[in-house]
């Protein structure tokens, strides 16, 4: 890096880069498996200050036989980002350790990389107003389902807070022009959908304690009371994986059923932790609060992206604002099992019945099809086939009544979400209690978990 320097302004090579710079990088991603190289490359920020290099030379041209003329910070944030060879192994997604991903994310948009991508989508755009303004790399031309849009690739990592925090403080420094053209113009169709994610996900972290975990795994929790915000929380000193508001909830659960799957858990955690793969008790809350959001939303007939709702002081309560008289009398429709999609922007939910993967044959038990059950997690089995079952049971009742059904004033949901984290797929289950009606809707959190699965591909998932 400090011997690199730029080459001559008059050299020309129409089909090959010729800065180095980008490629200089995407060698040193090979590295990123080994963690002396990968902490050295975080610790002295390799990534931010490659680009802030690239943004010193804002007249060096970079041409191409296949795209039009893209800057040189451009091209070299595009390479800092992810690499244009779909084959490729030397990248970040496929070579970072994700906490280290997140970092490198983090610096890159410290130095600047979401004007840089900016810039070029309206440097695009003006070339060719038709075409979208986004750099299509092989992936693309192969006629692989990926979104083109790049901000919707970095909308993802802002789960995580200090991804999160340095997107909005790069938001807050674009300029006044161009962030009307993107609210207001031509551009609102490819930034909205990212923005609504970034101040959903600002919104989340916002509403949970920094130093406390306020989670309670005992199936019977709800019995008594929901999670408190001034709870610090016990956790399972031998697997680690499990929390509790109290010594009596961790008792309880104990003998009803984590006794029998506390050896299991601990030897999942250790495997997801060599894998770089295990997340903490903060995340999980933070994926259990966007989880209630969303069905808070569902529920209440608002976009999923909307940061409506009013918490409660009293512990995992989200409820939603009045909307009028006019809805007040109308009763929210039960969905005891619901399904939302978070990879992709923007958001979108199903809600599942008896037909397609959950028929059953007639005049079966309540029993979950086999093949449902390969979507779910085996670790702990016993918490999720009790949850699944549940709602399986409560959309055969559904089934059952028909026409005649009228749904109760208040019913449990187990909600689905899958996500992602960093370079990993991610399913959280959620089951919520909902009461209330189109005027006024209250979700409130019972219990909820999380699975990480690694070994996605998340140029694949976007």
């Amino acid at each position: 890096m400090e011997q690199w320097k730029a080459p001559p302004r008059d050299k020309f090579i129409s089909s090959a880069p010729i800065n180095g710079l980008d490629t200089l990088i995407i060698s040193m991603y090979c590295f990123l498996d080994i963690r002396g190289i990968a902490n050295a490359f975080v610790k002295f920020n390799i990534a931010g200050n490659a680009l802030k290099r690239a943004l010193a030379h804002v007249d060096l041209p970079f041409l191409t036989a296949a795209q039009p003329p893209a800057t040189f910070a451009s091209i070299t944030g595009a390479a800092l980002l992810q690499t244009k060879s779909s084959s490729a192994k030397g990248n970040l997604q496929h070579r970072a350790r994700r906490h280290l991903h997140n970092r490198i994310i983090a610096q890159l948009l410290d130095a600047g990389i979401l004007n840089v991508l900016l810039d070029d989508m309206f440097t695009r755009h003006a070339l060719a107003p038709s075409a979208l303004p986004f750099h299509v790399t092989r992936v693309e031309e192969q006629g692989r389902n990926r979104d083109p849009n790049t901000l919707n690739y970095l909308a993802p990592f802002c789960v995580h807070r200090a991804v999160c925090k340095a997107t909005c403080k790069a938001i807050l420094g674009i300029p006044g022009d161009t962030l009307q053209t993107l609210e207001d113009g031509w551009a609102a169709q490819y930034w909205r959908p990212f923005a609504n994610v970034v101040r959903l996900y600002e919104h989340i972290w916002s509403q949970l304690p920094i130093k406390q975990v306020v989670l309670c795994d005992n199936f019977e929790h709800n019995k008594g009371s929901t999670p408190t915000s001034g709870t610090e929380g016990k956790q399972c000193s031998r697997c680690q994986t499990a929390v509790y508001c109290s010594s009596d909830c961790q008792q309880i659960d104990w003998s009803r059923l984590h006794r029998k799957e506390c050896g299991i858990n601990r030897a999942s955690r250790i495997e997801l932790e060599l894998r770089s793969a295990w997340e903490s008790h903060k995340t999980r809350a933070f994926f259990l609060r966007l989880l209630q959001q969303f069905v808070l939303n569902h529920v209440a007939g608002e976009p999923l992206h909307t940061c409506a709702g009013v918490s409660s002081d009293e512990g995992w309560i989200l409820s939603s604002i009045p909307r009028g008289t006019t809805a007040e009398s109308k009763r929210i429709t039960e969905c005891p099992l619901v399904e939302f999609g978070a990879n992709k922007v923007p958001f979108a939910a199903t809600v599942h019945t008896l037909e397609g993967k959950y028929a059953r044959p007639s005049g079966s038990q309540p029993k979950v099809p086999d093949e449902v059950w390969k979507e779910f997690p085996s670790a702990p089995h016993t918490r999720f086939a009790s949850l699944l079952l549940e709602a399986y049971s409560r959309l055969l009742e559904i089934q059952k009544a028909g026409s005649d059904y009228e749904a109760p004033p208040g019913f449990t949901t187990l909600a689905i979400c899958d996500s992602s984290i960093g370079p990993y797929r991610v399913k959280v289950y959620g089951r919520f209690w909902v009461e209330g009606d189109t005027g006024v809707s209250r979700v409130t959190l019972t219990n909820g978990f999380l699975k990480v699965i690694p070994g996605e591909n998340f140029v694949d998932l976007c």
